[in-house]
């Protein structure tokens, strides 16, 4: 990506104090030009020239460099070598700039070609459709990355996906990215179909042509690539269904510097998601849902809950199962203490179980799974955990159960 051209016949000093420089420029030095990112901290300009090459201090004809703070620069002029106290730097006295990249401070706009060339789906057993652009592809099998975010993982369809290629963000860090259409034939009712088995901050609304839907993001980053999944739920006619969209891009490990891809926005994520959105509709099914109405008499309770000790080599490891009855999904919760760690290892708890009397994660009716409990105290800890029944999206604290373990100190 960067072409640097150095002659270095001739090295000069260059020195500079407070705002001040000064160099000696040799008769036989020759033009250079180099390429990178512009900074600047305090009147001084900065060439990033990536890839551990360091940086060039730029002198001389810095006029007009103020507005592209942010760009790809070509930059030409004669290289003389600086400091400032003991840090040797390089310095370079500008006769002449070219941009390679604008920085765009909106990012990239989505391009999804004309929508009359739109292919479209519909299933007419669950009642829904969507429009897509004809090229996103369906993944090959077995590479669809997008599971189902919803509090039971029982009825669930995968109706309609597709492949976003590269090329939905020309020129950005862009990678590509999936969608995938899904229907829950086990959510009965619109408050439980409002929840999401993850959700990374709050649960949002959104409007799109009529329909209302809860939205909640997730991410996760591998290989310098940061994967974020924005998922939609709406409850119609009987059915609780899901819209995902993947966004795939670099994130900066192992790339080019910032400047030199333009970098999506949330706002840039947004546009493509409501757009998208807007594409899918909702009829009356072929086939009506088989809704178990749960009686209002039937008040929700866990009926029992696990927590039985495992081998661990590190830790403390458990396995909890719990069941319950009148139920649409429950949370798993237990006070934050100092110096005590907790961690998904299978089964439905994955990652980190969070602490608090507020939690993200929603779990199905009836299940279980592994927790690596860690305490880093000289004394035993008491884990207490708390499962909580929920039905239409509230919890009834009436018919939850707690477990407690006692910890002893993670052996050092």
């Amino acid at each position: 990506m960067f072409n640097r051209m150095r002659n270095r016949a001739l090295i000069s000093i260059f020195s500079f104090g407070m705002g001040a420089f000064a160099f000696c420029q040799s008769k036989t030095a020759e033009m250079t030009t180099i390429e990178g990112c512009l900074s600047e901290n305090s009147g001084v300009f900065v060439l990033d020239n990536g890839f551990g090459q360091g940086s060039t201090i730029l002198v001389g004809n810095t006029v007009g460099l103020s507005s592209h703070v942010g760009d790809e620069l070509s930059v030409t002029g004669l290289i003389h070598a600086a400091s400032s106290g003991d840090e040797a730097r390089e310095a370079l006295d500008v006769s002449s700039f070219t941009t390679i990249l604008k920085r765009q401070p909106g990012g990239v706009q989505p391009r999804t070609g004309d929508s009359g060339t739109w292919s479209s789906f519909r299933s007419a057993k669950f009642g829904v459709g969507m429009r897509n652009p004809a090229k996103w592809t369906a993944p090959a099998e077995g590479q669809l990355d997008i599971s189902a975010n919803v509090v039971n993982d029982k009825g669930i369809e995968f109706l309609h996906a597709g492949d976003l290629p590269r090329d939905v963000y020309p020129d950005s860090n862009f990678v590509g990215g999936q969608f995938a259409l899904i229907v829950s034939s086990a959510i009965a009712n619109a408050g439980s179909c409002r929840k999401f088995g993850k959700a990374e901050g709050p649960v949002t609304s959104l409007r799109v042509s009529g329909i209302t839907y809860s939205e909640a993001g997730t991410s996760w980053v591998g290989m310098g690539t940061g994967h974020t999944t924005y998922s939609l739920h709406t409850f119609q006619n009987g059915y609780c269904y899901e819209f995902d969209l993947e966004f795939d891009e670099q994130n900066g490990t192992g790339m080019d510097l910032a400047c030199t891809v333009q970098w999506l926005t949330g706002e840039n994520e947004q546009k493509l998601l409501r757009s998208l959105v807007s594409q899918v509709s909702f009829a009356v099914p072929e086939t009506p849902p088989v809704i178990s109405r749960m009686s209002p008499r039937l008040r929700p309770k866990v009926t029992s809950l696990l927590a039985s000790p495992l081998n661990s080599a590190v830790g403390m490891e458990i396995e909890v199962s719990w069941a319950t009855e009148g139920t649409d999904y429950v949370q798993l919760r237990y006070p934050c203490i100092r110096g005590f760690d907790t961690n998904g290892m299978g089964g439905l708890l994955s990652g980190v179980v969070p602490c608090g009397p507020v939690t993200d994660a929603n779990y199905p009716p009836s299940g279980s799974g592994k927790i690596l409990l860690l305490n880093h105290d000289s004394n035993a800890v008491p884990f207490a955990l708390t499962v909580i029944p929920y039905r239409d999206g509230a919890a009834d604290d009436r018919g939850a159960k707690v477990v407690t373990v006692n910890v002893p100190p993670q052996l050092k």
